[in-house]
């Protein structure tokens, strides 16, 4: 027989088995915390950046409840197939995170890292790397980068100039 997984189930575990956290699908009630409904919300941001449901619709309730316990959930594509950048990748795996100590601690923090990430700043779910550090200050200095390019190619240029007419 197949159940509902999108309605709140009532019994040894309560709420709605696709947006579960893995200690809540687990029966775990003692663990549940403002961790647990952040995962919630990673799950529906997942939902809104890909247009697409994070745990599939199809599924029976155990088979659900399944994916829930291991916070199983689909990879953050686009619908359209449109690259969704790693930090916002990266921000959705944090609040989804199997073990609740990975987790963003708190509303705040999770919001606050979507500001970031809205701001083209640093994310603290994925901190850039050499070259997205880079990246960012070269995409935020773009005026400054092309006279600087212009400056570097004119030295050169005389530089070169120079050498042969010493020649």
């Amino acid at each position: 027989k197949h159940q509902a997984t999108s309605g709140t189930r009532i019994g040894t575990v309560m709420g709605t088995p696709r947006y579960m956290a893995p200690e809540q699908a687990k029966g775990r009630i003692d663990q549940l915390d403002g961790r647990s409904d952040l995962y919630a919300m990673g799950l529906i941001l997942q939902e809104v950046v890909t247009l697409n449901p994070a745990v599939p619709p199809g599924l029976g309730l155990e088979e659900c409840l399944r994916w829930a316990e291991t916070a199983r959930r689909e990879p953050v594509r686009h619908a359209a197939g449109i690259k969704v950048r790693r930090e916002l990748v990266g921000i959705i795996d944090k609040a989804t995170s199997l073990k609740r100590s990975g987790r963003y601690d708190t509303v705040a923090a999770f919001s606050d890292d979507i500001r970031r990430y809205l701001r083209d700043e640093p994310v603290l779910a994925r901190p850039d790397g050499p070259v997205q550090w880079i990246g960012r200050r070269v995409s935020r200095h773009r005026g400054k980068v092309v006279v600087l390019g212009v400056l570097s190619a004119f030295c050169v240029l005389c530089a070169g100039g120079l050498g042969l007419a010493a020649a």
